[in-house]
């Protein structure tokens, strides 16, 4: 460890790096002095010891004098490292070891000067980790003869001490390997010469003559497997699969049709799109999935597709929609297609590595273009005057230029790092850009091939996709990393950060995309099938549905239909979808969009379908109506709600007009009067004639007998209360179980008593006496439903009170008599009967709004709010003044039963709005049925404990379900139970809800709506159940608890006019709206179909700052397609 130790020394040296004789030389001049760790014999450190005296004298050996200038007023000295710092105060560290009391100059030690060269240095350091040995650094000189060593001095020993830079030993003649010798010229075969084998040289194997007759065989036979065959010239033909090839006036099927209800040789884009909604058409005839798809220039009226079975087809849009012609000429699937300006020729590129220029009319290859690698894709020059020249961006890195005329290369773009796969012609035709697999976007000037921008970030992926927007402006690029990012298309091309589309699933897939015409919508496919459609100002995903049972490819939006969005798949298939009512031929009021519904033609549609190819179309415009449609579409028809077509300012107006009804009930209510009165009697005043000593015996047993005060009808309920105060001054809290009987008579008008409760008929009920200090809580003696007599006499007997009134001292007792305040009993009747006034109106008039549709094309909020305002009338409980007119518990049972039947259907009504929001079919068993299953349960809790207590206090006014019966504990757990089953259930569909139609135009509109407004009832509903009446609630309107003092009749008003006022919020909002009568009245339950009369720009909720126009104000002028 010394040895190694030592090693620390090779610290310092000069720069020269010189190991010469001078080196030695000055290193042998060198001053020994006093070494401060070590010997110095063999320490090459320096001290010096300082005195008064100018002249330094050394310590042990040398004596080296020093002259020092006596006019000289600096004396440099060098000093030790312990004398640069102050000793070290307070006591000695006891946990110092001798290496931490050691001297350092550095961290690892105390490091000593050593004269010694960097390269020596290095050298000695290299030859230890190689060699396991090195000069030790201890010793004075370098390299001088007896030198000692480090390390491995065996290993030393051996080599002589060679370093890594020197030449290691010459092999002597003994270890030379032998060879085998032969110089005999005149042995012919055995004559070897110099280039003999070594002795010890293995030979190698070689076959025999046998083994290589038999791999030759197998050589020559695989070569023979293998062996390309001379490529046949593969045959080009076209099929034309219609009739005629021209019409009776000579024009051919590239003419643009006249009679399909569109413009089509408009320059306008519509002035309003919408999101698609029904699938129309499937176009069929390839074998194997479509690779890209091009509409007709400018008309859009032909379709142009290629599919990986190496054919082209072309297909009608309109009309019967058939093939209208097949062009076979390539031998591997095709990866590309492109019209020219007029549509007359197109070129398709395959991976046969050829391009082939196509005439669209006759069907004919004009030229055939390759450089023998696959050209991913091909466009021709958007010129007009140079339509014979076209580019194509090769798996070679190139974009290469071809000129038709001649068929030569004009020009080659390489400046590429991978296989190009797109481009894209911009800024007037003046540039291009294009994309690779290298991650990057270059930006061409035309005819020059040197990129004039290259763009690449390590954050950027593959883009295999670029679209141009309709103002020219913005490039939006398929990135694989599963986003849409959006490029400036002007001189900087700088990337928008603030629009990046995600949802899909492109990792892999070269999904196109393409933009609605009024830029209002991006569309795109992706790897799982869906087709997806985001909004382009807020990028919010606006609708997703699946497409195709592959990928879904290619994308194209019609640029002449709002609506009308075609696509194509690897199961290969082409699809068109579109919103069908919307259909521009029947606009004759200037509003940009009409309605058109399915009827008439019906003898047209016959002879179309005569063809079997034809026949399954002749049901496709139908299918949403007699089958379930994807995703979140509604396969039945809906009257439109108010909701759809209300902006900001009407939703601000109804909910202030909720919250003002609601606000001014419950004014009215802290203005009204106490709910309950209560009269007080003490048991001294009513022993005042016993003795002392009996009055003593008397306050633990009783009887207590007392008149009530005088019963009126509006008194509605009587409840007897008693409560107990003691001599106890300790700070001691006790529970007592003891035993209350009472009789009960009643005095009639004519002051005639009239026995009630008495004898045989008379029970024991237990109470429970807990007390704190000198207070006990009070409990309930009796409780009369209805009241047959103006007093009540009643007298009241305890038992068991003994004990506690012999240790604590009973000195009062207090009786409550607590009723109904006949004012609020007033107060209640009125504003019932005015709840129940208003409710009937709205009704009446939903009734009428509703009246000219079938009951199967309202919405499933109208069907709800049509049996919700019944149950409200009930709710409002028209019975009521029965319970006061007759003297029977039949109106209170019916009070009961009608507020817990509204309550679980208001509950039944929220289950079932956010479930049917995503549910396509509502069947009653396996829609309807759970929710009843999770409903009933709490409807039955509440009918039972209402009829409950009802029956038993009928026939015993002192019994209480809180003490005498044992069952009710587990109740109330059934009760909790099912209560917590449906929060549960309600806040998944609530999650799945918004999971799902959060992004969907005017589904979170309703969900909001929804939302909100069931929020604010919950809360204050609970707040008023929970804290002022618990299950009282459940069992009568508002009994007032023992623990509970009503101040005002505030809780009744704002219970009450809460769920009034909340249902006549929703009936306004879910009534028809009143159109215009030159609009039809029936529209799709989905609301992304109202847009037709409320636009996609008109954001409710959105993040969108811009101005907003309605749809319906006729002559939208224009729109801004330009966003940052």
């Amino acid at each position: 460890m010394a040895s190694l130790a030592c090693l620390q020394g090779y610290g310092s040296g000069s720069e020269t790096g010189s190991d010469s004789e001078d080196t030695k030389q000055d290193a042998k001049q060198v001053e020994k002095v006093e070494n401060p760790i070590g010997s110095s014999e063999f320490s090459l450190a320096k001290s010096i010891a300082v005195c008064s005296n100018p002249t330094v004298i050394p310590v042990k050996e040398a004596s080296v004098s020093r002259v020092v200038d006596p006019a000289t007023k600096e004396l440099q000295y060098n000093p030790k490292f312990d004398e640069l710092f102050a000793p070290v105060k307070g006591p000695e560290n006891p946990f110092l070891t001798d290496q931490m009391r050691a001297t350092k100059n550095m961290l690892c030690g105390f490091v000593e000067k050593a004269h010694i060269s960097a390269f020596q240095f290095e050298n000695q350091r290299r030859t230890f980790h190689t060699f396991g040995y090195a000069l030790d650094p201890s010793v004075d000189g370098e390299g001088c003869d007896g030198q000692s060593y480090v390390g491995d001095l065996q290993a030393a020993y051996d080599t002589d001490g060679k370093t890594v830079f020197e030449p290691a030993t010459l092999p002597t003649s003994q270890s030379k390997r032998k060879r085998h010798r032969n110089d005999k010229p005149e042995d012919i075969n055995g004559f070897l010469g110099p280039w003999g084998k070594f002795e010890d040289e293995k030979t190698v194997a070689v076959p025999t003559e046998q083994e290589k007759a038999e791999l030759e065989e197998l050589l020559s036979k695989k070569h023979k497997r293998g062996k390309l065959l001379e490529e046949k010239p593969v045959e080009e033909k076209s099929v034309l699969h219609i009739k005629d090839a021209i019409d009776y006036q000579g024009r051919s099927f590239l003419h643009a049709p006249h009679d399909v209800g569109v413009n089509l040789r408009s320059d306008a884009p519509p002035s309003q799109c919408f999101l698609p909604k029904s699938h129309i058409h499937t176009w069929q005839g390839h074998t194997k999935g479509i690779a890209a798809i091009r509409l007709f220039p400018r008309t859009g009226h032909l379709l142009l597709s290629a599919s990986m079975d190496t054919r082209v087809k072309l297909w009608e849009v309109y009309g019967e929609r058939r093939c209208v012609q097949t062009y076979s000429g390539h031998r591997q699937a095709v990866r590309d297609i492109c019209f020219n300006n007029k549509g007359t020729q197109f070129l398709s590129a395959a991976y046969d590595r050829y391009i082939k220029l196509w005439d669209t009319e006759t069907g004919q290859v004009v030229s055939r273009f390759t450089s023998r690698k696959i050209p991913f894709c091909v466009k021709f020059y958007p010129d007009n005057n140079k339509q014979y020249l076209f580019v194509a961006g090769t798996s070679d890195k190139k974009i290469i230029c071809w000129d038709t005329r001649s068929g030569e290369i004009v020009q080659e773009y390489d400046r590429h790092l991978g296989a190009v796969n797109s481009i894209t012609f911009v800024d007037g035709n003046r540039r291009f850009v294009t994309t690779s697999d290298d991650k990057s976007l270059r930006v061409w000037e035309w005819d020059i091939p040197v990129d004039m921008k290259y763009i690449a970030d390590p954050t950027m992926h593959s883009m295999p996709s670029v679209t141009l927007s309709p103002n020219n402006k913005w490039l939006a690029c398929q990135s694989l990393d599963n986003k849409i990012v959006i490029f400036s298309a002007l001189n900087r091309f700088k990337m928008n950060r603030k629009k990046t589309f995600t949802g899909h699933m492109v990792a892999g897939y070269a999904c196109s995309l393409d933009f609605s015409p009024d830029m209002s919508f991006l569309v795109s496919g992706d790897g799982d099938g869906k087709c997806y459609i985001w909004d382009w100002r807020t990028t919010k995903l606006y609708k997703k549905w699946k497409a195709h049972d592959g990928v879904c490819i290619n994308c194209l939006w019609h640029p002449h239909e709002p609506s009308k969005l075609i696509t194509a798949g690897w199961d290969g298939l082409i699809k068109r979808k579109e919103n069908y009512f919307l259909h521009p031929a029947m606009d004759s009021m200037g509003l940009g969009y009409s309605y058109h519904l399915p009827s008439g033609g019906f003898f047209q549609r016959v002879r179309n379908s005569l063809s079997l190819a034809q026949f399954s179309d002749l049901f496709s415009e139908f299918n949403e109506y007699i089958a379930p449609a994807y995703h979140h579409d509604r396969c039945e028809r809906s009257v439109h709600m108010r909701l759809y077509s209300m902006n900001k300012r009407e939703f601000v107006m109804v909910f202030l007009a909720f919250f003002a009804c609601f606000g001014l009930g419950i004014f009215i209510g802290l203005a009204g009067p106490p709910i309950t009165a209560t009269t007080e009697i003490s048991a001294t005043s009513i022993l005042s004639n016993a003795s002392v000593v009996e009055n003593k015996l008397i306050m633990a047993t009783g009887p207590f007998t007392m008149r009530s005060p005088l019963m009126t009808m509006y008194a509605q309920q009587l409840w007897l209360i008693a409560q107990i105060f003691t001599d106890n001054r300790d700070d001691e809290a006790y529970d007592k179980s003891f035993h209350v009987s009472l009789s009960i008579d009643g005095l009639t008008a004519e002051h005639k008593p009239v026995p009630i409760l008495f004898g045989e008929n008379v029970k024991n009920r237990t109470r429970h006496l807990m007390c704190e200090r000198n207070t006990c809580e009070e409990f309930t003696v009796l409780h009369l439903g209805f009241l047959d007599y103006a007093h009540y006499i009643v007298t009241v007997r305890f038992s068991g009170l003994e004990s506690v009134h012999r240790r604590y001292n009973i000195k009062e007792i207090k009786f409550f008599f607590k009723t109904y305040n006949p004012a609020f009993t007033q107060i209640e009747i009125w504003f019932r009967f005015i709840f129940l006034l208003f409710t009937f109106i709205v009704t009446c008039w939903y009734a009428h709004t509703l009246r000219k549709y079938s009951a199967n094309q309202w919405s499933i909020e109208q069907k709800w709010i049509s049996v919700l305002l019944p149950l409200l009338l009930l709710y409002d409980n028209p019975l009521f003044p029965l319970i006061f007119l007759m003297n029977s518990w039949l109106p209170g049972m019916v009070d009961a039963i009608f507020q817990a039947t509204f309550l679980c259907a208001l509950l039944m009504f929220w289950l079932c709005m956010y479930h049917s929001l995503r549910q396509n079919e509502r069947r009653i068993l396996t829609f309807y049925v759970p929710k009843l299953i999770v409903i009933a349960p709490i409807w039955l809790c509440a009918i039972v404990l209402a009829t409950w207590e009802k029956c038993n206090e009928l026939r015993d006014p002192t019994y209480s379900h809180f003490v005498d019966t044992g069952n009710y504990s587990s109740f109330k757990i059934f009760f909790y139970l099912s209560g917590g089953v449906y929060i549960l259930y309600l806040g998944l569909l609530i999650l799945r809800a918004y999971t799902e139609l959060r992004s969907m135009p005017y589904f979170d509109m309703r969900l909001k709506f929804l939302t909100l407004l069931m929020l604010f009832v919950v809360s204050i509903s609970l707040t008023v159940t929970m804290y002022r009446f618990g299950f009282g609630i459940l069992q009568d309107n508002f009994m007032a608890t023992l623990k509970t003092t009503y101040k005002s009749s505030a809780q009744f008003m704002c219970f009450y006019g809460l769920l009034n006022f909340y249902l006549f919020t929703m009936a306004y909002v879910y009534s028809p709206h009143d159109r215009p009568i030159h609009e039809p009245a029936i529209t799709k339950d989905n609301p992304a179909f109202s847009m037709i009369n409320d636009s996609d720009e008109d954001v409710i909720y959105g993040s969108d700052d811009d101005s907003r126009r309605p749809l319906n104000s006729a002559g939208a002028k224009g729109n801004d397609y330009d966003s940052d």
